[in-house]
């Protein structure tokens, strides 16, 4: 259990150092990457779904032949790709491993956001929750999250191209379609481009029909039988961040600077789906509202990052939000530890590395 705290300590201290210093700790900062990525590919035994991972890892043979709508086919292509190189589930972590790490780092730079910083937002729920523990929704988001690279460019046909491959690993990422149908407005959007988007979506729909109407009726609360109210601190915390986090910069002009004004659109867009999240939240689908929640880490990472580049007291803020995701981490690792109403095996954490 000591390794997640010591982890999220060590990427506060050198985000300390980091501000002392008054520049980037690149290889510091790569080597913790390295060694993310073998902490997350190597474990062993440990992670939200990992029996359910070794399972379809072992049977998915099975599901690529009697291919169901049901399946997230880009998962099953995915894992039945890697199993054709081999059949050792921990080659198949760690390149799942690799991969995650990858995207994420893209995002990081593209963004100016590669610091200790945003490692310090993104560990618990990205790496302890997402890369360790629902590896499909994990998988999605780190595909989608260089989509919202090039969304952010306005290159909208490789954004629809990466949501596309996304929403086949986890249909979750559906939601992000809400950014394609607010960017209409914008003019430069060529009519080719509608149309095509469009029929992809109706061909979608129509295959997933079936499926849409069992996770609608999942999650509507008549089928779900699963509450989480965890998901509340969880997602009414990321959400006051984030809109505490733009309205301080909206009230010091930082939009106004003609350098600002490309992240006002995209942010704004971005806001829809904090939106959509909070209305599941207030409705008591807790589960979606949580799993959502997790495509709002993203503009949690840029938003904080765009605060302590504008804020004077750069040491008072970057501790402060220190101490909270501390608090947050040891509250959950205490609730994980002693909890009988905890079922997933993070406790204690084993790990081949460590």
């Amino acid at each position: 259990m000591i390794i997640y705290s010591i982890s999220l300590l060590v990427f506060v201290i050198f985000a300390n150092i980091q501000l002392l210093k008054k520049k980037l700790l690149k290889i510091e900062l790569n080597l913790f990457f390295l060694f993310l990525i073998c902490f997350v590919g190597l474990r062993d035994v440990s992670g939200g779904d990992y029996s359910t991972y070794f399972k379809i890892f072992r049977n998915n043979s099975e599901y690529f032949r009697n291919f169901s709508f049901s399946a997230d086919i880009g998962f099953v292509l995915f894992t039945q790709l890697i199993k054709s190189f081999s059949n050792n589930f921990y080659l198949y972590s760690i390149v799942i491993s690799i991969f995650n790490f990858l995207c994420l780092r893209f995002f990081l730079t593209k963004f100016k956001v590669y610091n200790f910083l945003s490692m310090i937002i993104l560990y618990q729920s990205f790496i302890i929750f997402l890369f360790m523990g629902y590896v499909r929704q994990g998988l999605a988001i780190s595909i989608l999250m260089v989509g919202i690279v090039f969304l952010y460019k306005k290159n909208f046909l490789m954004f629809f191209i990466y949501l596309f491959i996304s929403i086949l690993f986890h249909k979750s990422a559906l939601v992000f379609l809400v950014f394609l149908l607010l960017y209409f407005i914008d003019k430069k959007l060529s009519p080719i481009f509608i149309l095509f988007q469009s029929i992809v979506i109706s061909i979608f729909i129509y295959l997933y029909y079936d499926e849409f109407l069992r996770l609608f009726y999942y999650y509507s609360g008549e089928g779900n039988y699963f509450k989480s109210k965890g998901a509340y601190p969880r997602v009414l915390s990321n959400i006051f961040i984030i809109f505490s986090s733009y309205f301080y910069l909206f009230a010091n002009n930082y939009f106004n600077k003609d350098e600002n004004k490309k992240y006002h659109h995209f942010i704004l867009t971005y806001l829809s789906i904090t939106i959509i999240t909070l209305y599941f939240l207030i409705i008591d689908n807790t589960t979606l509202a949580d799993r959502l929640n997790y495509y709002l880490v993203p503009l949690t990472i840029i938003l904080l990052n765009l605060v302590h580049n504008h804020i004077k007291l750069k040491f008072t803020f970057i501790n402060f939000v220190s101490i909270f995701y501390i608090i947050n981490l040891n509250i959950w690792l205490l609730y994980g530890n002693f909890s009988s109403q905890w079922y997933y095996n993070y406790f204690p954490n084993t790990c081949l590395i460590c």
